[in-house]
């Protein structure tokens, strides 16, 4: 398949241009809201409200926090023991 076009032996296999709008309107809503975070993020500093890295600590370590328990689940597993039926086998 053509990566450039999305073309495979004649066919239209994956529609390029539509994915690639897609992918700029998606671009575009995340580059918006980033501007939007960070209005609200001046305008609350002037405020005096909290800084946002404040914020962000805390996200970071509820995500070590879920990751330490991830892995102890993880290691927490045990495999099956075999056993054998009454009748031996």
């Amino acid at each position: 398949m053509c990566l450039a076009c999305g073309f495979y032996n004649g066919r239209l296999v994956i529609d390029m241009k539509a994915q690639a709008e897609k992918r700029e309107a998606r671009l575009t809503a995340k580059k918006e809201m980033i501007k939007g975070q960070q209005a609200e993020a001046a305008a609350a500093e002037e405020a005096g409200a909290p800084a946002p890295e404040q914020f962000e600590q805390q996200e970071d370590a509820k995500a070590a926090a879920l990751e330490n328990k991830a892995k102890q689940a993880d290691a927490a597993q045990v495999a099956p023991a075999t056993t054998k039926t009454q009748d031996g086998k």
